[in-house]
């Protein structure tokens, strides 16, 4: 009967915190952050206005990876199509890193080869909360037909869902 005792009173206290364990788990699961984003950025890795979708692929203990492809408004006979992977460094206030290529498209009589690619790198800030995100930042591009280094700073607004 001791040994009966003596497990009822080791089990029982130790299944009582698992269920704590097994709530608290729960509650953490609601606060997932979420994994998409859309926002809109006015300059920077493109060279007027485009529209971004953003999806995180890793989530670490200091940040976060996660991939990027936007379409940027026609303006004058230009269109353009940015793509990058960034790591996000921080939870609320972070630092932004990241590289990609930005495709551009020249509509014009005179060019049937109307189209470049832009390698990029941008470093800036990124604000975001549980659902929404301000970033700014400066991109680098480096153009290989006239080989020319453009430094462009850029400021963004969005949402996550």
């Amino acid at each position: 009967m001791k040994i009966y005792l003596l497990c009822f009173f080791i089990l029982v206290p130790h299944i009582m915190f698992s269920q704590e364990t097994k709530i608290e788990r729960q509650k953490q699961d609601t606060t997932i952050k979420p994994k998409n984003a859309v926002f809109l950025q006015l300059v920077g890795e493109s060279l007027f206005i485009t529209i971004n979708y953003e999806r995180i692929f890793l989530k670490q203990k200091i940040g976060v990876l996660s991939g990027r492809v936007g379409i940027g408004l026609p303006f004058w006979a230009l269109e353009s199509f940015p793509v990058t992977v960034q790591e996000t460094i921080g939870k609320k206030h972070c630092a932004e890193i990241g590289a990609g290529g930005v495709f551009y498209t020249v509509f014009t009589p005179f060019d049937l080869n109307g189209y470049q690619l832009r390698k990029l790198f941008f470093i800036g800030y990124r604000f975001q909360s549980r659902n929404f995100i301000f970033r700014a930042n400066v991109a680098i591009t480096y153009n290989s037909v006239i080989n020319l280094f453009d430094y462009l700073p850029g400021i963004s607004i969005g949402v996550r869902f």
